[in-house]
Parts: C-alpha cells; structure tokens; sequence
C-alpha cells in the first residue's frame, strides 16, 4: 500500500473512531485522536511503517498523573496570581455583532513590554479599526508554561488599552474543580475508548497501543481553552458573536469551538488556513463528519483554490491570505543564471540537522556559498547550528531577499511553496522519519522540484533544475504560474469585507 493510500486509511479509521470519541468533551484533548502527527503520538508514523509497538498503560498512566499534578501546581499559582492582580472588567460593546480573535501568542509578542498584535492578522486588525469594528482578542498562548513568562504576558495584557481576555483571568473556582476532574478521570475515559475498539487488524492494534503511548504525553491545557470559551460565550451571551480563528485544527481550537458552541446560540466560526497545506499534517483537512459534533467551523478560508474541494458541508472562500499579501503582490521574473541557493531548515530539528548533514557530503556543496534560515522557533539556537556549518556557509537572520537566490532546499517546510511561486527552483530532502511534509503539488515536480534522498540525488537534481531553468524556461514559467493562480489569493478591503461578511 503507497503513501497517499495509507494517509486516507488513517484519515478514514480516526473519523468513523471521532464520530462517537468527540462526543466526551475530554477526548477534544487526545493526541491520537487529532490527526496532529507533530504531537505526542506515533500513530501514523507505526502504520506507515508498518510498525508494531506495545505499551504500557498503568506506566503511561502515572507518568500522566506525575505531569499533570506538577503542571497543575504551577498553574494554581498563576490562576490566584491572576485573580489577585486582575483589574479589567467586562467591557460594554456598542454594535450586536462582536468578533473574537483566536490567534497564536508566543513570546515574539511580547515585544518590549507592551502589547503586540499577532503577526498573523495585522492587516484584520488594521481593517476593523479603521471600520470601527468591534472585537476582542481570546490568544492560544504558546510556550508559557514557564509560570514566569505567563505573569509576564499577563502584565503586559493588564497595561494594554487592547480589549484581551486571557484564559487564565477569565476561570471560575469551580473552572479549577473542573480541571481537578479532568486530571482524575482522563486516564479512565481513555482506557474506556481502547476497550472498545477490538483488535480484528493490524490498524486497531497500532490505534489501541497509540492511546497508551499518547497518554503520557497529554495534559489538562487544551481543557482549559473549552472552559475558558464557555465563559467567554456566556460573558457576551447578548451578542452575535463571529470567530476569527487561525486554525490548524488541533485540540485548542476543538476545544474552544465546543465551548462556546455549548453556551452560545448565535455563533459564526471563520476557520483561516492561510498556510500552505501538506498531506502529512492530516489534522488541517478537517472532516465532514465533525460539523455534527459541534467542533468544527462553519466557514474555512484557504490559501488558494487548489484547496478548495469539490463538495464539503462547509463554505470554503478563497483567502485574503494576509500572510502572503506580499508573494501575491511580488511580480514574477525568470532569472535562468541565478543558481544560488537559500537553506530553510524546517521545524523538526532531526531534519534541520540532516539537511546540513546531506549538504556536508557533498564536495559540490561544501565548497558553494549558500545562506541558511533557522526556523523562527529555534532562533536562539544559532551557535549550535554555526558550528556545524561549512566555512563558506552562514546563517541569516531576516527571510530571503526573493531577488537573491535562485534555489531553495528544505525539508518539512511551507516555505519551500512560497519561494516556488516568485521562481526558485526546490530540492525537498525526504526526512528521516517515516514522512516528508511537502507542501508541493505533482505539477512540475522534476521540473521546478525535486524530492531527494541521498547525495548522489541531490546533486544530480540540482544539476538537472538547473537544466531545465536554462533550456526550458517556458515550461518551468507555466509551472509557475500554476503555483500563483492555485495556492494564492489577493489581500484587500473589499475581500475581507467580503469573505468575514462584514457590513462595512
């Protein structure tokens, strides 16, 4: 059985498993069960090698207790330091129609002690305060868990004349209990749902063990994102309430969209995929059969139409993609000489380090000048990656002057769709792991890309690229221009207007 067979059979088996599972709000929270493979399990990854592994439960069991009661430790400390120090009332809004904003917020944000608004929706943001719209910013807070930078976020948040509620000021006491009970119960809700799949195949032997492996890797925070919204939904209970959301459709957003379903009746859920997509991360195709179990959004707003199927019980609408305002702006020129190359070294620091590691046994490359990008997430990690570096190699630290390079070479990266669309030829180096997230298409694969696995063919594809750039521009242009009218959309006024259905 191939790749993309094996993807449609895990998609598949987690559905009709997710039909009833997602109807016990604590299994919103289950690694397994979210089709997230970058999470704590190795479901997909044991299916498509074929792989059987056994686990514990009573281990993985503690090892859930022993996480979560000392996570649950640090974050009493931070729900009475958030109680004791909260100042902001509930703020009167004007017009029925009040649009909460469900964005990532990491430490970049913090800036320099003062509220930053999210890079993902500046231009939203730009457009309704200048349209006088009114809304509210409920942030998914990432790598906070250090309780130090959470007060720090918090403060920031109180001297803010932003209107931003934050999960942990917006909890009850009984909210705490209720967070009390999860820790409890999880473990037996999960045993619960393995008892009931019986093993008649290989997949419901790899589903049963992944729950017991998926377990100790899983805490009570997403939980916290579903009470958080019941309180939001029940605060603003007078309002028509439309959600902004950029969704990738992991456990915080079912989370919060069951929440607020649950005590909202008049809710719009926007869900924005402006990235670009790959059939790896399952988890951002998101099912048909979940708009029944009040988790999913009612519109999905992507990229370009390439994403758009034929059929689907949701509205797909086609952008404004505000992250690539600027790709779809930038005018598109051929330069066949160019043959530099830009490294955009993915998330997944096994394959970053493999990506340098390939390039280094090669003499070809050893000896070029070519330019590395650390991913944004492990910036602070830029000596461990220098050392490691040829001498005529360098890391850069703002994204890649379009103008310089004329290949690009990654590994797990949507980057390598955005620089294929402004003319750079894209070596993909398959990851070690069991798969590669490429976000390419199979038009102009072995013409403006290539997937490679060894030396030998990253050489011999780099030489072929550039081939094919000097003896067949117009069909390598062609390709290009299939990447710009499928993967991306205009940012304007009239669009968001248009696709959050705005009034003005």
């Amino acid at each position: 059985m191939n790749f993309e067979k094996k993807l449609l059979k895990y998609s598949h088996y987690l559905d009709e498993i997710n039909k009833k599972a997602y109807k016990n709000v604590y299994l919103l929270s289950n690694p397994t069960l979210s089709k997230n493979p970058y999470t704590k399990t190795r479901f997909l990854q044991n299916l498509l090698e074929e792989k059987k592994e056994y686990n514990s439960f009573i281990k993985a069991s503690i090892l859930f207790y022993v996480k979560n009661i000392l996570l649950f430790g640090t974050f009493f400390v931070l729900f009475v330091y958030a109680k004791a120090t909260a100042k902001k009332k509930q703020k009167s809004f004007q017009n029925n129609e009040l649009v909460f904003i469900d964005s990532f917020y990491g430490e970049s944000e913090l800036g320099n002690g003062t509220f930053k608004y999210d890079e993902y929706f500046a231009k939203l943001y730009e457009y309704m305060n200048k349209k006088g719209i009114e809304y509210l910013i409920a942030p998914k807070l990432y790598g906070f868990k250090n309780p130090l930078k959470y007060i720090k976020f918090l403060r920031i948040v109180e001297k803010s004349s932003q209107n931003v509620h934050v999960d942990i000021s917006m909890l009850s006491l009984s909210d705490v209990f209720s967070i009390i009970a999860f820790i409890l119960h999880y473990p037996l809700h999960v045993w619960k749902l393995r008892n009931s799949v019986k093993e008649e195949s290989t997949i419901d032997t790899l589903f049963r063990e992944d729950l017991a492996y998926s377990l100790s890797g899983t805490d009570f925070y997403p939980f916290v994102r579903y009470l958080y919204a019941k309180q939001l939904g029940k605060m603003y209970a007078s309002h028509e309430i439309k959600v902004i959301s950029w969704c990738e459709y992991q456990v915080n957003e079912k989370n919060f969209f069951k929440g607020l379903r649950e005590t909202h009746n008049d809710v719009h859920i926007y869900a924005t995929q402006f990235l670009f997509k790959f059939p790896s991360y399952v988890a951002l195709y998101i099912p048909e059969s979940d708009k029944a179990l009040s988790i999913a959004p009612d519109t999905i707003l992507v990229t370009g139409k390439y994403y758009v199927p034929e059929q689907s019980v949701y509205k797909y609408k086609v952008g404004p993609a505000f992250r690539y305002e600027k790709l779809y702006s930038t005018p598109y020129v051929l330069h066949p000489e160019n043959t530099n190359i830009v490294v955009m070294l993915p998330y997944v620091q096994e394959d970053a380090f493999h990506v340098i590691e390939l390039l280094k046994t090669s003499k070809q490359f050893v000896g070029m000048s070519i330019d590395f990008k650390i991913h944004p997430d492990f910036a602070g990690e830029k000596e461990n990656y220098e050392k490691n570096l040829a001498p005529t190699w360098k890391i850069i630290d703002i994204y890649p002057d379009l103008e310089q390079y004329g290949f690009v070479i990654s590994s797990g990266s949507g980057s390598v769709m955005e620089l294929a669309c402004v003319g750079m030829s894209v070596l993909m180096i398959a990851s070690k792991g069991a798969f590669t997230t490429n976000p390419m298409p199979r038009e102009g694969q072995d013409e403006n890309w290539s997937l490679i696995a060894t030396t030998k063919e990253l050489e011999e594809s780099y030489k072929k690229l550039i081939l094919i750039r000097k003896e067949k521009p117009e069909q390598f242009k062609n390709n290009v221009h299939f990447y710009r009218e499928n993967f991306l959309s205009e940012v304007s006024d009239e669009k968001i207007k248009e696709h959050f259905n705005f009034e003005h």
